[in-house]
């Protein structure tokens, strides 16, 4: 099963506060239920992760909406870790589940870190770990989809993971790649 990730942070790196976290399953025959959950940005801090000050300096920037939105959570840390590897665990054994996020060195490097600092197994395994970015650039085949909530994670990972259907849709199609040069 695939499930595409999307993460809403204070940073660029492992280690840096995950704000918001989404989990969107798609390429399935059967919907279901997305994850969504927001953090404490101060739980986040009090659990010894980092702001990165570019990236707070960026998200002053950004729509008073999406601020609110990035940094209003209540749940800790902890307990929002704590329940993504429960949804996790309702959609199958680790081994079968594909995990997408929007970068090689983003999204799933900075989650998989969070989990190690909070001592939370995994729940899928290292060698499912699968680049939403790379899949586009190399099959340019479709458009991304509108996405007009942007740096909202829910919003995020639907968008990659309806844009990541139709690429695999066409790729299934006999759509060649297109290496970078």
């Amino acid at each position: 099963m695939n499930i595409m990730i999307d993460v809403e942070t204070t940073g660029v790196d492992a280690g840096c506060c995950i704000l918001t976290l989404a989990a969107v399953p798609f390429s399935i025959h059967s919907p279901l239920e997305n994850f969504y959950e927001r953090a404490s940005h101060q739980s986040s801090l009090q659990a010894g992760f980092t702001d990165n000050p570019e990236t707070i300096s960026w998200w002053d920037k950004q729509k008073s909406e999406q601020q609110d939105e990035a940094f209003g959570g209540t749940l800790s840390i902890n307990r929002m870790l704590e329940a993504f590897c429960a949804y996790m665990a309702t959609l199958g054994d680790p081994k079968d589940l594909h995990v997408w996020g929007n970068g090689k060195d983003f999204d799933n490097v900075i989650l998989g870190y969070a989990l190690k600092k909070l001592h939370l197994k995994q729940p899928w395994s290292y060698r499912n770990n699968w680049c939403y970015r790379d899949l586009v650039k190399t099959y340019p085949i479709t458009p991304k989809p509108d996405n007009p909530d942007a740096h909202n994670a829910l919003s995020d990972a639907k968008v990659q993971a309806r844009h990541a259907e139709l690429t695999m849709e066409a790729i299934s199609h006999g759509y060649p790649p297109a290496f970078p040069r």
